[in-house]
């Protein structure tokens, strides 16, 4: 039977990213209907047509959250409602279940997974409030059993049986009462899988959902009987140990669940191997809540990501005022391009034998206004977590191309403009249809336009990977494979899809040419860029010797300090237009930098 959800907001790319997600798995498991105003909702709600729970924003630009929480139950009191918001301690604070909300959703950990068991939940208990308080007619034992049902529904991950973050909760609530009494520690563990979203995306999510029942089957047997498994949705797990001696028996058992997680799996003759991040936190030490011990547990884990995955992270106070600033920036990021704080620099790549300039790759910068220029590493994760992406990857292909164009207009020749695109833009359904809106609406043709994507975002399903990319080359824009090396070793896709430039990462620049093994990585690299007959740049190029060992190779291109920092449209205009006197073939060619 299908569920219903009606979504309340004004967010279209939350509601694009949600419906895309959906759309692997069943046509009847949920499908979602977007409303933006509360007085849509309440029309839509009192038509009473198969709407089966609520998902509402609470930061809705014309109303105040518990004024439309309150209408909404009004107008139909009978459907769950679940609250959707960015700052877990305020809506934590606002006691939203005590003013009838089900439960609220985190933006930034909003899949379909996530909405899937939460409305299932949501649902299942507000069935069980209803039973309980049914009329005695209609049988007492069958109300019993009924309410048993859906109890189990309420507090159990429909996936993989795990008892879900409702149960969980109340779990740890005891378990935290009980430590408190008898002056014990207990400890959360908050276990993420490394790459999972790529290997899902790769083999399709019912192989993927397979892939998670084989996890939790994997990580039940490291624990004892008293300790606790929840699934809290996509490929997260909460693993709750009720009672401790000290530090050193979490950092074992989470080593146990590392290493059983870490045993191949072979899933519909797909052999998988798996890696899981897992972040710790300890009662009392880092917190006395459930929220707060999940929450530091949680950072830890993003700290044991940051560190290189595949490995525990215990929490530290200091991680607190690191989240603490990413809060604070993830807020600051929503009103960003509205105040156009945003900038684009640009910086020249070099044909490594004559100099000349053969294009120019477009950089975000965001000009924030208390805390100065903010490099793309400093936002842009944070700006997919938070589902604003798509907005802002938009923003600077549009205004890379008025550039482009307007340099055109002026007689100026730059080659390509090459723009980064995030594997969450190009995995979003509209990417090929805003590309061509985009050319059209500023004139630009697409010979001049090159996007940039990383490995991970082409190694997406190959199937519509291809047709993407088929279609953006039939147009004549190029393609580049950007921080090339870093990623798949697979390189089934170099001959499948239609790739022009190899981007090799700069990582391998640092060592070269004292390093011998990353100089043969380099050389292997060009090599095969020109056997596939594709253009290798080399970023990352900031001294002559670089340059030097790059021009022994033949690699074809270079991009770096050496020959320029990004910069301001004016000025890598007058760099462009100096450039055009070519300089002699020599491995000593000036750096551009010397024509400023």
């Amino acid at each position: 039977m299908r569920t219903l959800v009606l979504l309340i907001t004004h967010d279209l790319n939350l509601t694009d990213r949600l419906t895309s997600s959906l759309s692997g798995f069943a046509a009847d498991t949920l499908t979602i209907e977007s409303v933006d105003r509360v007085s849509e909702a309440t029309q839509r709600l009192k038509q009473n047509d198969g709407v089966d729970a609520v998902v509402m924003d609470w930061d809705l630009p014309t109303t105040r959250g518990f004024e439309t929480l309150l209408v909404l139950m009004g107008a139909a009191p009978e459907l769950p409602i679940i609250i959707l918001g960015d700052d877990p301690n305020h809506l934590r604070q606002m006691n939203l279940v005590e003013h009838g909300a089900q439960d609220y959703l985190l933006r930034r950990r909003l899949d379909a997974d996530t909405l899937i068991g939460m409305v299932h939940s949501a649902i299942a208990r507000k069935s069980r409030e209803r039973i309980l308080f049914c009329d005695k007619e209609n049988g007492v034992g069958e109300a019993h059993a009924m309410a048993q049902r859906m109890t189990h529904l309420a507090e159990h991950d429909i996936l993989t049986s795990l008892p879900n973050r409702g149960l969980l909760d109340d779990r740890l609530e005891q378990g935290i009462a009980l430590a408190k009494r008898h002056r014990r520690r207990l400890a959360v563990l908050f276990v993420d899988l490394d790459h999972f979203k790529h290997i899902n995306d790769a083999l399709g999510r019912l192989i993927g959902d397979e892939l998670l029942r084989a996890v939790a089957l994997r990580i039940r047997p490291c624990v004892r009987g008293s300790d606790t498994v929840s699934r809290q949705g996509g490929d997260e797990f909460i693993v709750l140990l009720s009672e401790i001696s000290d530090a050193e028996d979490a950092a074992l058992l989470a080593d146990k669940i590392r290493l059983a997680v870490l045993e191949p799996y072979t899933i519909a003759s797909h052999r998988v191997q798996l890696t899981a991040s897992i972040g710790v936190s300890v009662y009392p030490e880092d917190g006395n809540d459930p929220e707060t011990l999940i929450q530091c547990a949680d950072i830890a884990m993003h700290h044991a990501k940051e560190r290189g995955r595949n490995r525990n992270q215990f929490f530290k106070e200091e991680m607190n005022l690191q989240a603490a600033e990413r809060q604070i920036i993830r807020a600051d990021l929503r009103h960003a391009l509205d105040r156009r704080e945003f900038v684009l620099e640009y910086q020249p790549k070099v044909n490594l034998s004559s100099g000349a300039i053969t294009g120019v790759e477009a950089l975000i910068r965001w000009r924030h206004p208390s805390r100065g220029v903010l490099l793309p590493l400093e936002f842009i994760q944070i700006a997919e977590d938070c589902g604003l992406i798509v907005q802002i990857g938009q923003w600077a292909l549009r205004a890379a191309c008025i550039q482009a164009k307007a340099w055109l207009a002026g007689g100026i020749r730059f080659g390509t403009v090459a723009v980064n695109i995030s594997a969450v833009e190009f995995r979003n359904d509209r990417f090929f249809q805003d590309v061509c809106g985009i050319l059209e609406s500023t004139g630009l043709e697409p010979r001049y336009l090159e996007l940039e994507l990383t490995e991970t975002a082409v190694m997406r399903n190959f199937e519509a990977t291809s047709a993407v990319l088929q279609s953006l080359c039939a147009m004549g824009i190029r393609i580049a494979v950007d921080d090339f090396g870093t990623g798949y070793s697979n390189l089934t896709y170099l001959k499948r899809f239609p790739i022009n430039t190899l981007k090799l990462d700069k990582s391998f620049m640092h060592d070269i040419p004292e390093d011998a093994n990353i100089a043969t990585i380099v050389r292997s690299v060009i090599h095969m860029g020109q056997s596939l007959h594709l253009t290798v740049v080399a970023e990352g190029v900031e001294n002559a010797e670089q340059l030097k060992f790059l021009q022994a190779y033949d690699c074809a291109e270079g991009q770096g300090y050496y020959f320029s920092r990004p910069m301001n449209p004016a000025a890598c205009q007058a760099l462009i237009c100096l450039g055009e006197r070519r300089w002699p073939r020599k491995s000593t060619f000036p750096p551009l930098r010397a024509f400023k």
